[in-house]
């Protein structure tokens, strides 16, 4: 150890012994280990090297001289090092003695740096311990269990012609927090999965949920709401049979405020698989039990109209969405401030349902209600803030304002460049997003090129059978159709079209757009019995799904019309 660590190493150590950041330094006079540095008035002398570098600095009261540490971060870490030198080998109890009893300031964050070093040295025993235990320790567990997670991953190569294996920092550590699994257990990987998305770790909440999923097997309803989470996070075609293990299990639960919350949760991911029919009986059953247990004003109550409204406009009954979300604002203005976050999102909800109905100036005007809020509250350069920028730019595209889209989709670029970095899904999709408002504009060689931006973001983070690539893939044989290059389209639409059947089933809407686009190709290489069948499918899944009155319906019967009058 330098001289210079063992001046602030043993000055740590006194501050911790007599529980005060500041000390005299007449104290540090009579130390056998430093006193002789700290007498020193050498330029060169390490406490002087200190003092100049400002690692340290002195100050008078009452006439005596007090040494402490300048910035309050450095000393928190080496306070960790001296913790951790301290109470090797005494186990987990010696750091919740200090926790609890020494009154040094920075004790708690000395301990949490003391933790991580246990984490650098791959031991989890203490920091297991201090969550089983809980209380406030769990506050303290919350950044070392995140550095676990942070951890570089480590690839193991199986021998050749069998599978690859990946064991990872994140499986590892899940299976040390969950060996014996508690309430405990599940709120600090709640709090810490909120610590990961502060710093916008993204990628590793991922994968954590997607872990998670694989070793826990939920046994209460506690567990059953911190599962349902991760199953947004599992591969597509997994996932209902994962909701409907859950759903197995509700009737077993009591009828109460997290039951509530259970069903909740569950409409929110058969939402999210396009199951919009059971998605609203269960945001139905949790909204009956919220309405038993607070009436017909409080949060939850909005919280279940808002998501009812969502998948009112995901099934394209716009009128009864709007309905719904004006339930929803009506809850909210009486109860919060009119510039309340939650205000704001409802308005940009509210806004994309209008565009949906093409009334896009009243679309304009509530989203840019929601832009002020999100302004207000986020700031510009925020996630939530970039959404609404994005959908203003929608609005304006469906309107024509093409020119203007794209400046909207430009901010949002900038934005998400800055907030996730330039390979990041999100980025892609907003990459996308402008090729669609090129698209528009008829500059179908910029479209292509921001399709091609995203499509390489989406291979990547995605794969090549994820939804969005089939979106990506579908766009860009767009763009090439509408530069009169149908072979080049039918090879991406084909792509596109594989994807979604293999997703979603022969019955979807997505699929049914690739019916349709497919069929585009047919009718323009004069192929009109096959363009006829494509139609014909993709104008049984409109009917079936959105209804004969939907404009997607009604496009699809002018279009078999036409060819049946050739």
């Amino acid at each position: 150890m330098t001289s210079n660590n063992l001046l602030l190493h043993r000055l740590t150590e006194l501050m911790l012994k007599h529980e005060q950041n500041i000390l005299s330094v007449d104290l540090l006079f009579d130390d056998e280990q430093i006193g002789d540095l700290v007498k020193s008035i050498q330029i060169d002398s390490p406490y002087q090297q200190m003092l100049m570098e400002g690692v340290l600095t002195e100050s008078v009261r009452d006439e005596k001289l007090y040494i402490s540490f300048t910035v309050e971060g450095y000393f928190h870490y080496v306070l960790g090092e001296v913790i951790y030198n301290q109470t090797e080998g005494l186990g987990a109890e010696a750091l919740k003695q200090i926790v609890e009893e020494n009154k040094l300031n920075g004790a708690k964050e000395g301990v949490e740096q003391c933790l991580i070093r246990d984490v650098e040295m791959d031991n989890f025993t203490r920091l297991i311990w201090l969550i089983d235990y809980g209380g406030k320790h769990i506050e303290i567990c919350i950044v070392p269990l995140s550095y676990a997670f942070l951890q570089s991953e480590k690839k193991i190569n199986s021998e050749e012609n069998t599978d690859i294996g990946y064991a990872t920092q994140i499986n590892r550590v899940l299976n040390e927090l969950f060996n014996l699994p508690s309430t405990n257990d599940f709120n600090v990987l709640e709090l810490t999965i909120k610590h990961l998305e502060g710093i916008q770790k993204h990628d590793h909440i991922a994968t954590i949920y997607k872990r998670f999923n694989e070793i826990i097997e939920p046994t209460n309803l506690f567990e059953a709401n911190a599962y349902i989470k991760s199953i947004n996070y599992i591969p597509f075609n997994q996932r209902r049979e994962k909701l409907d293990q859950l759903i197995d299990k509700s009737h077993r639960l009591k009828k109460n405020e997290e039951l509530a919350y259970f069903f909740y949760t569950l409409g929110q991911q058969f939402q999210n698989i396009a199951e919009h029919e059971t998605a609203i009986k269960y945001f139905e059953k949790g909204l009956n039990i919220a309405q038993k247990i607070h009436g017909n004003i409080h949060q939850s109550i909005s919280r279940c109209y808002h998501k009812l409204g969502d998948c009112w406009s995901d099934k394209s009954d716009y009128d009864k969405a709007i309905e719904y979300y004006k339930k929803s604002l009506e809850i909210l203005t009486n109860s919060h401030d009119h510039q309340h976050i939650s205000i704001g999102e409802i308005y940009n909800n509210l806004g994309l349902t209008l565009i949906e109905k093409g009334e896009y100036d009243l679309a304009i005007d509530y989203l840019e209600k929601s832009l002020q809020i999100h302004l207000k509250v986020c700031g510009k350069i925020h996630p939530s803030t970039s959404t609404v920028y994005n959908n203003i730019a929608l609005a304006l595209n469906e309107k024509g304002e093409c020119k203007k889209a794209i400046s909207y989709h430009e901010q949002v670029l900038a934005i998400d460049i800055m907030v996730y970095g330039s390979e990041h899904p999100l980025t892609g999709t907003t990459f996308n997003n402008l090729g669609s408002a090129w698209n528009s504009n008829e500059d179908y060689d910029m479209a292509i090129s921001f399709y091609e931006k995203s499509l390489i973001i989406a291979l990547k983070n995605e794969g090549e059978s994820h939804p969005f690539t089939a979106i990506v893939f579908d766009n860009l044989g767009t763009a090439w159709f509408n530069k009169n290059k149908s072979e080049i389209a039918k090879e991406y639409y084909c792509k596109a079209f594989e994807i979604r059947s293999k997703t979603f089933g022969d019955s979807h809407v997505a699929t049914g757009k690739s019916y349709n686009n497919i069929g585009n190709i047919f009718k323009l290489e004069l192929e009109y019995q096959k363009a006829y069948n494509y139609y014909s499918k993709a104008h049984q899944i409109f009917k079936d799904k959105l209804g004969e009155g939907h404009h997607y319906t009604l496009l699809l019967n002018e279009k078999i019309n036409k060819l049946n009058d050739l």
